[in-house]
């Protein structure tokens, strides 16, 4: 939709080349009537890179107006950073991608939330801050510190509805884990649900960012799980207040998040397939079995994933699709050698419900399914 690059393109030619977007300002993308996004699109599901950027800052994506105090994603200078997230679209069709550096900004949209959804984005909004000058929306849940374990209430907060023991479908977050030092991971799961696996992960000294979508508990809770000793940080984005779809569209529901694919020897996966098959070669291309697996039904349309690429050989970056066709040219996370990054994606799948995964450089890979889109059965 945007990549503001010297020579670079776009879907439609539009919305390139422009440089890099000024510290501390905006840039808007206009997202409807462009690449089959109809007109009547309420928010989309997209993939921003920021590139090149000129000091350490952060990024902020939202339906223009006003920049909220979230963050998207968080970059050091000269390092390219990505992060998928939900937004809303303003009254003209667009959104906006502010900025703290000077730095070039690329912008792939994966998916559109039609007016008739159940889904809707909400106005980016903080709801947990553990850092000790750390501060949230309406004052509460902030700056307990590092701890491996905490929880989050949603219900009532940053626009999300939902009273004790009505839940909701789910909510689509951000995640920003800020190393205190060591590395790690952070997990944030419905609360009295097992997980093993990870939302973020970071290196030593890394502020790293990730998206997510995840189901509360009934009491409007999301656990917060750490290895590590990061602080954290999350941002609400969007909600399925669980109202009775309409008849024939497609739905996002989320899954207990299952493992279905680890290419480290020694690992699990959620059935024992897929797993301990080596690092991936350089230019390779790895094809995921997704439908069947996991709780993902045959006949799935999509499915939203969390992708880690873990102790790159070299820098590169990783592209998630649909399997059928070439190659894409966009990315889905770019990563540094030695580095361990996250990404999610919502990603397509194929007839044999099957996703491919290439990657630019020989690294491991890991592979959570979160959420699946199928069509509502007729009411």
């Amino acid at each position: 939709m945007i990549d503001t690059r010297p020579g670079a393109s776009t879907v439609d030619g539009l919305q390139a080349g422009a440089g890099m977007v000024p510290a501390g300002s905006s840039i808007r993308v206009q997202v409807t009537g462009r690449g089959a996004i109809p007109a009547d699109a309420v928010a989309v599901f997209a993939n921003i890179t920021i590139t090149r950027p000129r000091s350490h800052g952060h990024a902020t994506v939202y339906p223009c107006g006003d920049i909220p105090h979230t963050s998207t994603l968080n970059y050091t200078a000269d390092k390219t950073v990505a992060n998928a997230t939900m937004t809303g679209l303003d009254a003209s069709g667009g959104f906006c991608v502010a900025s703290h550096a000077a730095a070039h900004v690329i912008v792939d949209v994966a998916a559109f939330v039609p007016d008739e959804s159940q889904w809707r984005p909400l106005w980016p909004s903080r709801l947990y801050d553990s850092r000790p000058n750390g501060d949230t929306d309406d004052g509460t849940f902030r700056g307990q510190g590092p701890r491996p374990d905490g929880s989050v209430m949603v219900f009532g907060r940053g626009g999300v509805s939902g009273h004790e023991g009505e839940p909701i479908g789910a909510v689509a977050l951000n995640v920003t884990a800020i190393s205190t030092g060591d590395a790690g991971h952070v997990t944030l799961r419905p609360c009295g649900a097992e997980s093993s696996t990870s939302t973020v992960n970071f290196g030593r000294s890394q502020v790293v960012a990730n998206g997510l979508v995840v189901s509360p508990d009934i009491h409007g809770r999301i656990c917060i799980d750490t290895v590590g000793w990061p602080n954290v940080i999350v941002d609400v984005v969007g909600v399925d207040p669980f109202t009775a779809p309409p008849v024939d569209i497609a739905t996002l529901a989320t899954l207990e998040p299952a493992r279905l694919f680890d290419s480290r020897p020694g690992r699990q996966t959620v059935d024992g397939r897929q797993v301990g098959s080596g690092p991936t070669h350089a230019g390779g291309v790895t094809r995921i079995q997704v439908a069947g697996r996991g709780g993902v039904p045959d006949g799935a349309r999509a499915v939203l994933v969390n992708v880690t690429a873990v102790n790159a050989a070299t820098d590169g970056h990783t592209t998630v699709f649909g399997c059928d066709g070439a190659t894409p040219t966009a990315s889905t996370s770019n990563v540094a050698t030695g580095e361990t990054v996250a990404n999610t994606a919502l990603v397509g799948l194929s007839p044999s419900g099957e996703i491919c995964i290439a990657t630019h450089m020989e690294t491991d890979l890991v592979v959570d399914v979160l959420a699946v889109i199928a069509v509502a059965a007729p009411g």
